[in-house]
């Protein structure tokens, strides 16, 4: 009935005082008729309107007590609202003042301690601008990653790498080397394969020609690394000219100047 054109577009309010005015006026127009002896179906046509009144009045109260009801459930909703909005400013602003509230309940770390926990800063000893070294260091080969001492010699021209059981062979048409680095004490050898990049041709032996990569120092680079088989007195390897050129200089009284390596990487 709210929806009928008579009251489509009008508010709640509005509607309901109309149906009223409705109500009002069709009662109004039933008067009591003149006694006649056919105003039997006029007083049953107006009783039925009545009880048609009545129950439109029904309607419209609970239709009013429905949106009471929707009214008050709309403003606790709305106060609600409002209620965690504000409690939520309070806490954006608690928040907003806490980086200084833990400044004043934090004092500052002394600067001795702070210096006490840090710990010594390792070194590289250099000359100039080159690093120095000892007539042996600690260096790192990767592969087969390990950590080996190696002799810095200034009377050999290139680096050489003591090893065992080498066999060539062919892989992908290149030639390709298998050996055995020892590494001394109790630690099993190490299987290693790389392929051969040259050849250093002596009166003896043609000896094979490998790279790796070496760390001493803060130096990390890749090297040329010739294999001897034949022991050369008392040291797994051998740096010579090749690796000091442009890089370190040699302090031939001193041994293991540079900081052992670091993990080793892949």
């Amino acid at each position: 009935m709210l929806d009928s054109p008579p009251f489509r577009g009008l508010d709640h309010n509005t509607t309901m005082h109309a149906i009223r005015l409705c109500m009002l006026v069709a009662i109004s127009a039933c008067q009591p008729l003149a006694p006649t002896a056919d105003n039997d179906a006029t007083k049953e046509a107006i009783a039925g309107l009545e009880a048609t009144v009545a129950n439109l009045t029904t309607q419209v109260t609970a239709l009013e007590r429905t949106a009471d009801a929707a009214t008050r459930s709309h403003t606790d909703s709305t106060t609600e609202l409002e209620t965690h909005s504000k409690a939520l400013a309070r806490v954006e602003g608690i928040l907003a003042t806490l980086p200084d509230m833990l400044k004043e309940a934090c004092p500052p770390t002394p600067r001795g301690l702070t210096a006490a926990c840090e710990g010594p800063t390792q070194r590289i000893p250099t000359s100039g601008d080159k690093m120095l070294v000892g007539v042996r260091e600690h260096i790192t080969l990767v592969p087969p990653a390990v950590r080996l001492v190696a002799r810095i010699d200034t009377n050999a021209a290139g680096n050489y790498l003591l090893v065992r059981d080498v066999e060539e062979f062919q892989r992908d048409g290149n030639n390709w080397v298998r050996f055995t680095l020892p590494l001394g004490g109790d630690a099993e050898p190490v299987a290693v394969e790389r392929q051969i990049v040259r050849r250093r041709t002596n009166e003896d032996s043609k000896d094979a020609v490998i790279r790796l990569r070496m760390t001493l120092g803060d130096v990390t680079e890749t090297y040329d690394f010739t294999l001897l088989t034949r022991r050369a007195r008392d040291y797994q390897v051998r740096l010579g000219r090749s690796f000091l050129k442009d890089i370190a200089l040699v302090d031939v009284s001193k041994r293991f100047i540079q900081p052992r390596p670091g993990p080793i990487g892949p």
